[in-house]
């Protein structure tokens, strides 16, 4: 089982996770997207399995991405997945909107390049702005 524990104390935010794809943060001071990638195995899949603890302090107007594995994996009618590198570049290009409209333009982008395939997975993601 896949887990996402965030802890959100002021500006500073203390992640884990378990079998999660990275998180992704936008910085809206220089338009910069950072990859959190927090290596762990699944949830109960190791008896004692010391989970890393990551830390960051957020400024005003950013944005935290949390999501399923269902967006990047999504395959299109060439057998091609969405991948993780279209995912960091689609949410650099509204980082700065709304969460409804980061998700609105993840959830467009992804369907445009699906062209009429099924989806396959759920496709599950959580928006976190700091207010500027």
């Amino acid at each position: 089982m896949a887990f996402t524990l965030l802890r959100v104390e002021g500006n500073s935010v203390s992640l884990s996770t378990a079998g999660m794809p990275p998180i992704y943060l936008f910085r809206k001071k220089d338009g910069s997207v950072e990859e959190i990638l927090l290596k762990g195995m699944p949830l109960g899949a190791m008896k004692q399995f010391p989970y890393a603890l990551h830390n960051v302090e957020m400024g005003p107007g950013d944005t935290l991405l949390l999501l399923t594995d269902g967006l990047p994996e999504q395959k299109n009618a060439r057998e091609e997945m969405f991948d993780y590198s279209r995912v960091h570049d689609a949410f650099g290009s509204v980082g700065s909107e709304t969460p409804d409209d980061i998700i609105a333009h993840l959830s467009s982008t992804v369907e445009s390049w699906m062209d009429g395939v099924v989806q396959e997975d759920d496709i599950t993601m959580v928006v976190i702005k700091k207010k500027d």
